[in-house]
């Protein structure tokens, strides 16, 4: 007989505290908690209340075992960092959004740098820097161009509510109510091993 195991990743605790404006995440009513099996193979999303202590398990049970968890704006951001995809979740319902599950997929062999995110009335974005991948910038950028483009992104200007939602002018790369760039880490590259390439992103998902 199998015998599987959760353990709780208290490294990915997120969305307690902090934002009065995370409608759902109430200003910290709960504590998101990520955790994964005992393989290490999948992981699981739940909630702790932290009034009632009140466990909510295995809300979303098709996660990456390695996973980053933000709140802004009344939605929790889940990044799988397995497989490189990022869902949005209502957070009073925890619906996935129709949008949720965005195709940005990171070049091979690349290691996250530092992020931050943010968000607004009009928008919610993730800023990265530091990201690392083999090759060199010119093949991060052939590689973004190329993947973008066949899953149907706009290399355009978009519509003038999602532009001004994310707070850009000109051509973008665009699909639905999302903007996604990426950016040469100039001063990193400076001093990078060959076939190193150091680079980041900026992306929105207009509210």
């Amino acid at each position: 007989m199998t015998r599987s195991f959760v353990f709780a990743s208290l490294f990915a605790i997120a969305g307690c505290g902090g934002d009065p404006s995370n409608d759902g995440v109430t200003g910290g009513t709960v504590a998101i908690v990520t955790s994964r099996d005992a393989l290490n193979m999948t992981g699981a999303i739940n909630t702790i209340g932290l009034s009632d202590r009140k466990v909510t398990p295995a809300i979303d049970t098709t996660l990456d075992s390695d996973n980053v968890v933000r709140v802004a704006g009344g939605k929790v951001y889940l990044l799988n960092r397995t497989h490189d995809n990022l869902r949005i979740y209502d957070g009073k319902t925890w619906a996935t959004y129709p949008n949720g599950v965005s195709d940005i997929y990171a070049p091979p062999f690349t290691l996250d740098g530092l992020g931050e995110g943010g968000g607004d009335a009009h928008s919610a974005t993730q800023y990265m820097n530091g990201e690392c991948s083999a090759g060199s910038y010119s093949s991060v950028s052939s590689f973004f161009s190329t993947g973008l483009a066949g899953h149907g992104w706009n290399h355009s200007t978009p519509p003038s509510t999602l532009a001004t939602s994310c707070h850009t002018t000109g051509t973008q790369w665009w699909k639905g109510s999302e903007i996604f760039s990426w950016f040469n880490d100039t001063g990193d590259n400076a001093t990078a091993a060959a076939n190193t390439a150091y680079w980041g992103f900026n992306w929105c998902h207009a509210q």
